[in-house]
């Protein structure tokens, strides 16, 4: 992460400032920042695509043993993430 971020001195302060790939730098915590983040949220999440991720083979007493058979809920903040993260493209 270290070639990705730099630090500016701007007002006797240093100010973290990232930069990804070509795009121009934006501080941290900037509205910028912000969308480019929203715009990875939605181009990586699938949540309902359980089959895009590579599952490591696990044999029937590793599964027993990591609770891999256990139905889990469905985490709250995905979907409230992806909510917050359209709201924001849309502005």
């Amino acid at each position: 992460m270290s070639d990705t971020l730099s630090h500016e001195a701007t007002a006797g302060r240093a100010t973290p400032r990232c930069t990804v790939g070509d795009a121009e730098p934006f501080e941290l915590g900037s509205d910028a920042r912000k969308r480019l983040f929203s715009r990875m949220l939605l181009a990586t999440d699938h949540l309902h695509k359980p089959a895009v991720i590579e599952w490591s083979h696990l044999e029937e007493d590793e599964k027993r043993m990591s609770g891999y058979d256990a139905p889990l809920p469905r985490p709250i903040f995905v979907p409230r993430m992806a909510r917050f993260a359209r709201r924001l493209l849309s502005r």
